[in-house]
């Protein structure tokens, strides 16, 4: 059985097209998915020409919170870098993810395109030219109506938390933050224009264990998510899938992280259970 909006000759393979960014976690991500499934390119989303949307952003800080509102917001992103270092997010990305994988470096044979932004027109007409069936949206920018249209079997976006209770920015950390270490997992589902709202494909819990942090959760989501993302490229193309509505009365979107409330998902840190006490794994 296939999908009403496949076009594609009998046969054919599902062309796939991944956009990410050049992180890390990403790479491994995007590498893992192109050792499962065919991939035809990946657009790597490098932000090179940031700039002006920094102070574009900047500007409506201050309009929103003023400028003191602004600079404290500022000061949550220098704190956060601080604790990135501090913390050893690099050899926690190794240990979990395997030595090197902090380093990055797409999989050899893999057919990456850099661009600045994915939404750009410039990428809009790469990405036409490359005809994909299927787009894979693995933590490049959000996605704006010319780029999703583009797939005719849609795009399928990888989410590192439980939807609809922890859609936005930092699932795990949320998680943490709140106590809620039965609701840390991955979510694959479809992609819509709102965030993190498109009918679920495939989820998976992930077992917190002591010792964790909000980037080894986010690692062994990953891990976990990549297969299920396979997965889903495999149930999509051949017309099987079971795309599941979220209830919209659960949903809830986090703000971003603040130098306050990761005060509080430290202490949380010190509650997690030990291992074996019936969490989803």
């Amino acid at each position: 059985m296939t999908s009403p909006s496949d076009t594609r000759p009998a046969g054919r393979p599902v062309r796939l097209v991944i956009l990410a960014r050049p992180d890390p976690i990403q790479i491994w991500t995007t590498n893992r998915v192109a050792a499962l499934v065919p991939v035809t390119a990946v657009l790597s989303e490098t932000g090179r020409t940031f700039t002006d949307r920094h102070r574009r952003r900047f500007r409506t800080l201050i309009r929103k919170n003023g400028l003191a509102g602004a600079l404290d917001r500022y000061l949550d992103l220098a704190y956060f870098k601080w604790r990135t270092r501090r913390d050893g997010h690099d050899a926690t990305i190794d240990r979990v993810l395997g030595p090197g994988a902090s380093r990055g470096g797409w999989a050899p044979g893999l057919e990456v395109h850099e661009v600045d932004s994915v939404n750009a027109p410039e990428s809009v007409a790469l990405l036409r030219r490359l005809a994909p069936d299927l787009v894979f949206c693995n933590g490049a920018s959000i996605l704006k109506p010319p780029v999703i249209a583009i797939p005719p079997l849609g795009t399928i976006n990888i989410h590192t938390g439980v939807v609809p209770e922890y859609r936005g920015p930092a699932p795990e950390f949320w998680a943490l933050h709140d106590g809620a270490f039965d609701m840390v997992g991955v979510t694959v589902h479809m992609l819509t224009e709102g965030i993190d709202d498109g009918d679920v494909l495939l989820e998976r819990r992930t077992e917190v264990r002591p010792g964790d942090n909000e980037i080894s959760l986010r690692c062994k989501n990953v891990q976990a998510g990549a297969e299920l993302v396979a997965e889903a490229v495999r149930q999509v193309a051949e017309g099987a899938a079971h795309p599941r509505p979220q209830d919209p009365a659960r949903a809830a979107t986090r703000p971003r992280r603040s130098r306050r409330a990761h005060r509080v998902m430290l202490r949380r840190l010190r509650e997690i259970p030990p291992a074996g006490t019936g969490q989803a794994s």
